[in-house]
């Protein structure tokens, strides 16, 4: 249903061919991606690009949250003995 609306808008020119360019059009130019790429690069190598900039910068993530968790722990709730030597008057019920 959307596809014929989307052709008869495109043919009747309501909209600029920038805007609203014609369906067929859009599927030339996909296939000429696919099959030729853009800017010298073809559209696979694009995705494997963004998949790993994705993959490295969940995994970043990742480890600045563990990093962060570990330190919080260090921080928030240290040890005791590490609390006595950091603030004397440092109690369990302090916490």
């Amino acid at each position: 249903m959307a596809t014929p609306t989307w052709q008869a808008l495109a043919s009747a020119h309501v909209f600029p061919s920038f805007a609203l360019p014609a369906p067929s059009s859009v599927w030339q130019a996909f296939t000429t991606l696919i099959s030729s790429g853009y800017l010298g690069s073809t559209l696979q190598q694009d995705l494997i690009v963004s998949l790993v900039r994705v993959s490295t910068a969940f995994v970043a993530g990742v480890a600045i949250r563990i990093a962060m968790k570990k330190a919080d722990t260090v921080l928030v709730a240290p040890p005791a003995s590490v609390g006595a030597f950091v603030n004397p008057t440092y109690t369990k019920s302090d916490a």
